[in-house]
């Protein structure tokens, strides 16, 4: 609803519902959530290092 730009990928049966958001990715999957700016996605493999260890 009333989303642009937004991408949502779900690997679950969990429903997912977004409002609102501009410019966003949403990635859930039996390991986690990320929620993420666009303009930021490059940043995803350093945070992806992160939450390993």
């Amino acid at each position: 609803m009333e989303n642009n730009n937004t991408f949502i990928y779900n690997t679950t049966k969990m429903n997912v519902g977004v409002i609102g958001l501009d410019n966003v990715a949403v990635v859930l999957s039996k390991n986690g959530l990320l929620v993420l700016n666009k303009d930021k996605e490059n940043l995803v493999s350093e945070i992806s290092k992160k939450i390993k260890h």
